[in-house]
């Protein structure tokens, strides 16, 4: 097609609200997250900050068309419970009312209202409070656990673990609390942060050490939040596969 159609023909779905691709251009990033499941043959998927379910009933059941397993925590109760509703009739996914972290506890998290996406067990900084557009914000007492004390509970010794991570600044500590099963992690996908938007928050730099260290290396980066008033990514949509996997991993 000639680029002058293209063009045409990409303004049009823009006054929609759609946009058009040349094929084979340009991989987004569901695309990416099946081709690496599919890849590394992921046998259960990790969903650590379920919220409401959109990730796994979304993301990975619709876009990425993933069928295996899938096993989502969400320590918030209302959006536990949507996450569950979602759930429903789907066997291969189970929801867990709780988050994971470094211990065993019970702690405060905050949730903002209508934002529950927001919600963390980490204080905001300025620029962080600013995502939240002035919504009230309410504390609820969370029930957290180590990865590593309940992966038994989910995971077959046999099985291939994906790890996503989406615990809004609370990630350093969820990682720590995953020390042995990260060895049986292939694949993880993380927010990175670009500015602090949690208090004690790893800077981008330091979660990329600590992955790396962890045996991990990236291998898709795309930006997520965006600050309308400067263009300026707020963080970091990552992929990481652990370097054992080969097939030009080590980098």
């Amino acid at each position: 097609m000639p680029n002058r159609a293209v063009t045409a023909l990409q303004a049009v779905a823009g006054r929609l609200g759609l946009e058009v691709r040349r094929v084979g251009a340009e991989t987004d990033k569901h695309e990416q997250r099946r081709l690496l499941l599919e890849h590394l043959a992921v046998t259960l998927v990790v969903d650590a900050g379920a919220n409401v379910g959109q990730y796994a009933g979304i993301h990975l059941r619709r876009w990425t068309r993933y069928t295996g397993r899938i096993a989502s925590f969400e320590p918030v109760r209302a959006s536990f419970e949507a996450a569950a509703r979602a759930a429903r009739g789907d066997d291969a996914w189970t929801t867990y009312p709780y988050g994971l972290s470094d211990r065993s506890a019970t702690l405060p998290m905050t949730v903002p209202d209508g934002q529950s996406d927001l919600s963390s067990l980490q204080d905001t900084t300025s620029a962080g409070a600013r995502l939240m557009t002035g919504a009230r914000v309410m504390v609820e007492q969370v029930a957290v656990e180590r990865l590593d004390d309940v992966i038994g509970d989910i995971a077959s010794p046999q099985d291939l673990l994906a790890l996503k991570l989406d615990v809004q600044g609370h990630e350093a500590a969820v990682l720590r609390g995953a020390a042995r099963t990260l060895e049986r992690v292939v694949l993880l996908e993380c927010e990175l942060p670009l500015v602090a938007l949690y208090e004690g928050q790893g800077s981008f730099r330091d979660l990329l050490a600590v992955l790396w260290d962890a045996g991990f290396t990236p291998v898709g980066v795309r930006s997520n939040y965006v600050d309308p008033a400067t263009g300026f990514a707020l963080d970091a949509d990552a992929f990481f596969v652990r370097r054992a996997t080969g097939d030009g991993a080590e980098r």
